[in-house]
């Protein structure tokens, strides 16, 4: 790989980054501003110990919580592959210059 191909890599890895945690961010502001909407629903009729925990049971809210740590692993994994492609550039640099370093001692 050249080093064009490489920073092109790297920018790409790193789009997937941004918009992974982008997602997740997003995600998880809709589930609590989803719990907050339940809690507030049940709290005419509750204490706000029990309309919290009722809200903790809609639907709504358990299906925003697996949207949410869906985001939050693919987040993950796009910041691994991130990491992993910045290592990679940088063992690649460190054999470049070594090739250079072997070829100035002959």
């Amino acid at each position: 790989m050249n080093p064009s191909q490489l920073h092109d890599k790297l920018l790409e890895k790193g789009r997937e980054k941004a918009r992974a945690a982008a997602y997740f961010t997003t995600t998880d502001r809709l589930r609590k501003q989803i719990r907050a909407k339940w809690i507030v629903h049940h709290a005419g009729q509750n204490p706000v110990s029990k309309s919290e925990q009722m809200a903790l049971l809609e639907p709504e809210y358990i299906e925003a919580c697996k949207t949410a740590e869906k985001a939050e692993e693919a987040a993950g994994v796009a910041a691994v592959e991130y990491q992993a492609a910045q290592a990679w550039f940088e063992s690649w640099r460190t054999m470049e210059a070594t090739k250079r370093a072997e070829m100035q001692l002959t």
